[in-house]
């Protein structure tokens, strides 16, 4: 009976620890992945351990203001190759019972080091400062074209030209996609958020800024 009840209480630890919900707070788990390596597992957990404690924090903020909080988040495996894991991160939260907000970016993590990837290295969309990535002014036209693609039913997003200044403006991450374009995930202020879904720039526009051996060393389309 002993051992029947501790490894009862085994399981329930582990799947507390892939995958946490409450009534308030709801956290997605750590994406299958082929190619895992312990330093790849910790790099995994310890990137849903800061969306948890994130969470966290937005929740007890609320309830310190006497207020329901919620805070809803997961992680989605975009692409994977022997030498590297992209991982989408997404959330929605309520941290002030007033003002949603949410956020999206990619992280490309090396299956073997655990380390993280500057995807920028290969592809070369954009320009780095201050620590931040912004698309350089050569793709401004591409992604403008994803934009108006995506947002052709939303005229608020389609008749605000300052709306459009955030795609030089505003930092992003990126992820490679199957076809050999990349996926642009925009960092944008809350009230903007609604017109910057995931945006493309295709491998046609990509060309002449990828570095083929580069990404040939990642096995990355």
């Amino acid at each position: 009976m002993k051992r029947f009840i501790f490894a009862l209480l085994s399981g329930l630890l582990s799947a507390s620890s892939a995958h946490s919900s409450t009534d308030s707070m709801h956290i997605g788990p750590v994406p299958v992945v082929e190619h895992r390596s312990r330093a790849l597992e910790n790099s995994l957990k310890a990137l849903r351990l800061r969306i948890e404690r994130d969470a966290r924090k937005c929740v007890a903020t609320a309830k310190g203001m006497d207020v329901s909080g919620r805070y809803d988040a997961a992680l989605k495996k975009i692409i994977e190759t022997s030498r590297v894991v992209v991982i989408e991160v997404s959330a929605t939260m309520m941290c002030d019972g007033v003002h949603p907000s949410s956020y999206r970016y990619a992280i490309a993590l090396d299956t073997t080091s655990g380390k993280r990837i500057d995807l920028n290295g290969i592809y070369k969309v954009g320009v780095h400062q201050d620590g931040r990535l912004f698309l350089r002014r050569e793709l401004i036209d591409a992604a403008t074209d994803s934009y108006r693609k995506e947002n052709v039913f939303n005229s608020t997003c389609l008749n605000e030209p300052a709306l459009e200044n955030g795609l030089s403006s505003n930092p992003l991450t990126i992820a490679p996609l199957a076809d050999g374009g990349v996926s642009l995930y925009y960092a944008t202020p809350d009230v903007e958020a609604g017109c910057f879904p995931v945006l493309t720039i295709n491998r046609r526009e990509l060309i002449p800024y990828r570095n083929a051996q580069r990404a040939a060393e990642f096995d990355l389309p």
